[in-house]
């Protein structure tokens, strides 16, 4: 009595060659793993991978292959690692010792150690070797035991620190290779290669990292390029930009935004809002604003215009962040400004003529917010060699009084830049704008712009 062991369509057949070859096993060979141990005392297990539950137990001496050869312990080994995962008694803690990639034969010249397909349940491979002369060392996969797709080569210098190889195998079969490329024989030789769960090789502060220490690959990552891109939640960059056109000597302290002198926007109460066009504008400008002090964001709205007038915008407003014109070929001709309906000179923000939108750079955070203060750039313009401008940030907290913060100075000629190292938070309810304390030189023109990282408490 004899029974064939062949793969075939994925699963592991055996057939009993006394019956007509009646089918007596198969199974999945991903379902299915085979103890080594059993071998020893010529006997074949297979076990059911999902239970541990023997689900076969036949003689050795009875088993033959497709071709009706007989199998010793050594052909039926390298059927079964060819073909299924494997287990034995583990004689090393944290994982097993392969049975067919180990070697201390030395090598010739140029020669190479190939070992033998294995196909286990372990999820990774660990190699280790020390020998006299230069050589390279292969890791190879392969999903079917015959084509090796995948190869990990790593250059061998026995003057170098060479550290184990660690490499996640998952359910793949392996094998090491290994060539003397050296014109001479090594003297000695020890490859010797494990199975088990291991993990990325770690080093002292001091120690000196070899170049074929393993390594996880990773990617860079821009943070202002992933918040822009919306990949962190909860966070969001503001560029808000600012111009104030004409400071005299005379005149200031000035803010920063296209009304000039003091900014008038940082109401106390909020009220119904309007639009007020001075010239023959058509089109529609687009505003964000928040209607009162618990607001946690800044709501989007828009108004149709046709021509200068007042337009009310049918609901209150106690802060705005910008508004823009659109038309269908031209920008706006005159200045456009949203103010409070009560209070004509609370004015929130302007459009400047042929600006198409505000530069305003009054801000304030929303409820549930904070803001990270992260850089300032400034410039000047008008006057001559020697024109410069005292500038701070105006700063009040909700419910507290006003200071001036961050101090700087604008010199004519030159771009004033400032890249925060430290971010400086500014809390929910906070009104902040660039304030220009003096100027050098009348008719100055003041352009400043500034990022914050607005976040989600």
């Amino acid at each position: 009595m004899s029974y064939k062991y062949y793969i075939s369509g994925g699963a592991l057949i055996v057939e009993d060659t006394s019956d007509s070859d009646k089918v007596i096993f198969d199974h999945p060979l991903s379902l299915i793993y085979y103890k080594d141990t059993s071998l020893s005392s010529g006997e074949i297990r297979i076990i059911d991978i999902r239970n541990d539950k023997t689900l076969l137990r036949d003689a050795l001496s009875n088993a033959v292959d497709y071709n009706s050869v007989a199998f010793t312990k050594i052909t039926f080994r390298e059927f079964a690692n060819k073909n299924l995962f494997f287990f034995y008694t583990p004689t090393l803690t944290g994982g097993i010792e392969s049975l067919y990639n180990n070697s201390t034969t030395p090598l010739n010249s140029s020669s190479t150690f190939t070992g033998v397909t294995e196909l286990n349940a372990y999820s990774h491979v660990m190699v280790t070797i020390k020998t006299d002369k230069v050589g390279v060392l292969y890791l190879e996969f392969s999903p079917d035991g015959t084509n090796w797709d995948s190869k990990i080569q790593i250059d061998y210098d026995p003057n170098s620190i060479n550290p184990p190889q660690p490499l996640l195998k998952g359910p793949r079969h392996y094998r090491t290779r290994f060539e003397n490329t050296e014109s001479s024989a090594q003297t000695y030789l020890r490859l010797n290669t494990y199975f088990g769960d291991y993990s990325q090789l770690t080093s002292s502060l001091e120690s000196i990292v070899p170049q074929t220490f393993g390594a996880s690959v990773t990617r860079p990552i821009d943070f202002n390029l992933m918040v822009s891109k919306g990949l962190y939640q909860g966070h969001q960059l503001t560029i808000k930009d600012g111009i104030n056109p004409d400071i005299d000597t005379g005149s200031t302290p000035e803010d920063v935004w296209g009304g000039g002198g003091l900014y008038t926007g940082f109401v106390a109460t909020a009220g119904n809002g309007e639009l007020v066009v001075s010239g023959a504008d058509t089109g529609t400008v687009f505003y964000s604003y928040m209607e009162s002090p618990t607001d946690t964001t800044y709501q989007f709205a828009s108004i149709a215009i046709s021509g200068a007038g007042t337009y009310s915008l049918g609901h209150n407003v106690w802060r705005s962040n910008y508004m823009f014109f659109t038309n269908a070929s031209t920008t706006n001709v005159d200045n456009i400004s949203m103010r409070l309906t009560a209070s004509p000179s609370s004015i929130f923000g302007v459009i400047l003529a042929t600006h198409g939108q505000t530069f305003n750079s009054a801000y304030t955070v929303p409820q549930g917010h904070s803001v990270f203060f992260d850089r300032i750039t400034g410039s000047i313009r008008g006057g001559n060699v020697g024109a410069y401008a005292d500038c701070f940030f105006y700063y009040k907290e909700q419910g507290k009084s006003p200071i001036l913060r961050l101090p700087f100075t604008l010199n004519f000629g030159s771009i004033y830049f400032d890249d925060v190292d430290y971010l400086i938070k500014f809390p929910a309810g906070t009104d902040f704008i660039p304030h220009i304390e003096t100027v050098g030189n009348n008719n100055t023109s003041i352009h400043i712009s500034y990022r914050i990282l607005k976040v989600k408490e």
